[in-house]
């Protein structure tokens, strides 16, 4: 429940973008792998265009924000953490609701349950609903379904990615139901996975595990460079479809705009590879063993494998 402070403030903050002088983004997710890459590029695309925007970043803690946070020189954003956990439905509400903002940046831990997804993705989409949000950019992951498959992709592997695939398009099937144009972002595999999973096994063992096999290849992009197709997509105006999707009553279901990125075909890499790789750059031979894994994990895996 919001006190009257907090009531009158997003009143206001709703004022201020109904009369178009300023441009509220809030960051949900803004200090991850991807999150904080994105408000890197917003911050610099600020400084270069000399436009004003306030970036309210959802975060934990607020006050430790600022023992990390370096302001960008001659830069007109203004920048505000707000109290939020992206991971409980009534915190994401109340900093929606408090923050009143123009657009939303979403990318939820993927180490969130299924349910949690969605029910997190749905109280963030209805309560930009409530506040007259007119865009939604949110990080999903490339596959969930067909409409992201190469034209003539007969392989297979965009089937779907499990439960937490189910999680991303049931969210974003919300989005189209309560008429928010939303931006889904599709990357295939963070670079940062291998660091996260990885990296303690090669330094103790000179060995990466996976059930991708020898033969799969997959395809890495890096964070940044998601980031930075988030920050665009925040950015960009709207076109005149979307401004009137967002604010008319009885539009009908929005549709969403589907960006794939991926990193160049270089970094398209088998198991294999990537140790050749590892082993070259490390100075000592890098070895992968293939270990069994469940036939859902093994989906969302492959799902950024490349023929």
């Amino acid at each position: 429940m919001l006190s009257d402070a907090e009531t009158g403030a997003a009143l206001e903050a709703m004022r201020v973008n109904a009369e178009g002088s300023e441009l509220r983004l809030l960051l949900l997710g803004a200090t991850g792998n991807v999150g904080r890459h994105c408000l890197e590029r917003l911050l610099a695309d600020a400084a270069e265009s000399g436009e004003p925007v306030r970036l309210l970043v959802g975060t934990r803690d607020p006050e430790g924000f600022w023992s990390t946070y370096r302001h960008p020189r001659r830069c007109p954003a203004v920048v505000e953490p707000l109290a939020c956990d992206v991971g409980d439905t009534a915190s994401i509400a109340q900093a929606v609701a408090k923050a009143a903002p123009t657009r939303i940046f979403m990318a939820l831990p993927q180490a969130l349950a299924p349910e949690a997804m969605v029910s997190c993705g749905k109280a963030c989409i209805d309560a930009a609903v409530a506040v007259g949000t007119s865009r939604l950019v949110r990080v999903s992951s490339l596959g969930i379904d067909q409409d992201d498959a190469p034209a003539g992709d007969d392989s297979g592997l965009r089937t779907g990615q499990g439960p937490l695939g189910d999680a991303h398009t049931a969210v974003e099937a919300h989005a189209r139901q309560a008429g928010r144009p939303l931006v889904s972002v599709r990357p295939t595999s963070f670079h940062t996975n291998l660091l996260a999973y990885d990296a303690e096994s090669i330094r103790t063992t000179d060995c990466f595990r996976s059930p991708l096999g020898v033969d799969a290849r997959v395809n890495w992009v890096h964070c940044r460079d998601i980031g930075s197709v988030c920050a665009v997509a925040l950015g960009r105006p709207d076109t005149s479809e979307a401004a009137s999707a967002a604010v008319s009553a009885s539009a009908s279901a929005a549709a969403t705009e589907i960006i794939a990125v991926t990193g160049p075909a270089a970094s398209t890499l088998s198991a294999p590879e990537m140790a050749a790789l590892l082993s070259e750059e490390l100075g000592r031979k890098i070895s992968y063993e293939e270990v069994a894994v469940s036939s859902s994990a093994l989906t969302l895996l492959i799902t950024s494998a490349h023929p």
